[in-house]
């Protein structure tokens, strides 16, 4: 039935709404790095390290963010193949949102992937963006899939 999918997918946008305040204080945390004293060459270094720090934290937040709308479109396929032909256009209107909300998370990661010091931890991060990218795309496709198949 339904009801256990209901359930998840609170649970899962709850998570999604966790997301969002993290992501907010992450940038909060990178804003007051960037505004650090930088005279000596101490806190030259204190401040080059929380900006890498922050930078590391601000693009694993939307990396998690991204999971979770992935997760959610995956409610959402479950769903479109059990509701009546009359909420199936619902299910299809919050997978559009899902899957954008996705995308627009993984312009943040775009945005710090150049500023990370560390290659192999671009590298995971790039690759990780990357695989949430195409499971966005392919969750919401599905689901436009089961739309289609009810216009016929």
């Amino acid at each position: 039935g339904l009801s256990p999918l209901i359930d998840e997918g609170r649970r899962i946008l709850e998570d999604i709404r966790v997301s969002a305040d993290a992501d907010i204080e992450v940038f909060n945390t990178f804003m007051a790095a960037l505004n650090l004293p930088k005279v000596t060459d101490a806190e030259k270094a204190q401040r080059k390290q929380a900006i890498q720090a922050a930078t590391v934290t601000a693009t694993q937040v939307p990396i998690n963010s991204a999971n979770r709308c992935v997760a959610a479109l995956d409610v959402a396929v479950q769903a479109a193949a059990l509701v009546h032909p009359n909420i199936l256009s619902d299910v299809a209107a919050g997978t559009l949102l899902l899957a954008a909300a996705g995308r627009g998370v993984l312009l943040n990661v775009d945005a710090n992937l150049g500023r990370l010091k560390d290659p192999l931890l671009a590298e995971r991060f790039a690759n990780e963006r990357a695989t949430q990218e195409v499971e966005l795309q392919k969750k919401a496709e599905l689901v436009q899939q089961r739309v289609d198949g009810h216009r016929s």
